[in-house]
């Protein structure tokens, strides 16, 4: 099966004086089609990992293979931030629009706007492609970032804690709508966080970080669409707590 690999990736950064390793020799391999979750505190190089497998920054040795050979020029990625990034002097759709390359064919913008309308429809934002930023509650303006990673159709979704900055409601309805959509579009996704419920909510796996490297990972074998308040949900928090604890020392604050 197709899958992305990372292969002793490193990177280090300077601060002050000071390196940095932000990553070190590290190995991953994510199947296609799987939703994994990296889970470590803050500093562990998490979001660092997510920009070298994306492109967004260049390792300092090491690679990122997709389909057995290295991902270059214009990956299958698709890249959520922590926050929507939304240009407020444009339209939710001109935001959306900005996805696809300029100057296309007139057949390539028609099907540029049909896959806006499409993954609008399936956030339940149709009525708001004309409405501009300002309009949008922050669980909205979040919906319409989701939907600017998802409009070129990428094979793998990349996403570093993009629900964090919000109220606990909402987070848990963009959780229930990232799992269905998960599942009906058979994506491969690689989130980061540092909530382990999202993680078990979301995940086939959890995989633990500590200081640049992998640290372990854990199977989510629970049905879908998950139950929050079942004794094995919540004893799956319990364990992934644990082997995080166990892992780093004081987990304090980790699980929501």
């Amino acid at each position: 099966m197709p899958e992305l690999r990372v292969r002793a990736l490193c990177r280090s950064f300077k601060n002050g004086a000071a390196e940095v390793r932000a990553v070190r020799n590290l190995d991953l391999a994510i199947p296609e089609g799987t939703f994994t979750v990296i889970v470590g505190r803050s500093g562990c190089g998490k979001t660092t990992l997510l920009r070298l497998i994306s492109g967004l920054e260049t390792p300092d040795s090491g690679c990122v293979f997709f389909d057995d050979g290295i991902a270059s020029g214009q990956p299958p990625f698709g890249f959520m931030f922590q926050d929507a990034r939304l240009l407020p002097w444009l339209t939710v759709e001109e935001n959306l629009r900005l996805a696809f390359p300029a100057g296309a064919t007139r057949t390539a913008t028609q099907e540029a706007c049909d896959a806006i309308d499409r993954l609008l429809g399936l956030v339940g934002l149709s009525e708001w492609k004309g409405a501009y930023p300002r309009r949008l509650s922050g669980g909205m303006a979040q919906r319409i970032a989701l939907v600017r990673a998802l409009c070129r159709n990428p094979r793998v979704l990349l996403l570093d804690e993009p629900f964090g900055a919000l109220d606990a409601f909402t987070r848990s309805q963009l959780r229930e709508d990232m799992d269905r959509l998960w599942r009906s579009m058979k994506l491969t996704v690689l989130l980061v966080t540092h909530d382990i419920e999202e993680a078990v909510h979301l995940a086939d796996r959890v995989v633990l970080m500590k200081d640049g490297r992998i640290d372990g990972e854990i199977a989510v074998p629970l049905e879908r669409p998950r139950q929050r308040r079942s004794a094995d949900f919540q004893e799956l928090c319990r364990r992934i707590e644990g082997a995080a604890g166990g892992a780093t020392g004081a987990f304090s604050g980790l699980r929501r």
